[in-house]
């Protein structure tokens, strides 16, 4: 009989045409099930792709004209670095987040960081929040609603000091 391995042991990527499609974890596994042997697993399955293998940035960072600033530049940089953020084949950019389950709202706050939004009881106090382009580059609607939502939240975020590292 096999040692038993551990849940780490046993972790598959499961593509399609190569296209990365979900992570299988298997906690217990007894004989070979997946190749028609008798035994027993317990599977849990992610869709976010494993960090070790997410892209790079080719290229190095490509925004639009007018989201293109060096302060722009070199967040997009520091978030892919902490894989929070990667490129996609089209050009725009896909929101991974702090823990592999990115929100809108975390996109939103680091977005609002990157192009100095400052919130005040009446709005933004800094400068002009780029909604319509970022939503573009994004494909996401109503970012700054979302940026408000934030910042009127009862009590701070926990993720929002890991975007805040990126700034300092």
């Amino acid at each position: 009989m096999e040692p038993e391995k551990s849940h780490e042991d046993i972790v598959k990527n499961i593509t399609v045409n190569g296209d990365y499609v979900e992570r299988k974890y298997v906690e217990y596994e007894v004989g070979n099930v997946e190749e028609g042997g008798i035994g027993i697993q317990n599977n849990y399955y992610s869709t976010h792709q494993p960090k070790a293998a997410k892209p790079k940035a080719k290229g190095g960072i490509k925004l639009p004209k007018d989201l293109d600033t060096p302060r722009a530049r070199e967040a997009f940089a520091k978030a892919m670095e902490k894989q929070y953020l990667e490129p996609l084949d089209d050009g725009k950019y896909r929101w991974i987040g702090t823990d592999d389950n990115g929100t809108k709202a975390e996109l939103a706050y680091f977005l609002g960081r990157v192009y100095n939004y400052k919130h005040t009881f009446n709005g933004n106090a800094g400068e002009n929040f780029p909604e319509e382009s970022l939503n573009e580059l994004f494909g996401e609607k109503r970012l700054y609603t979302s940026l408000t939502q934030v910042y009127n939240a009862q009590k701070p975020q926990r993720w929002r000091s890991l975007i805040d590292a990126l700034f300092e």
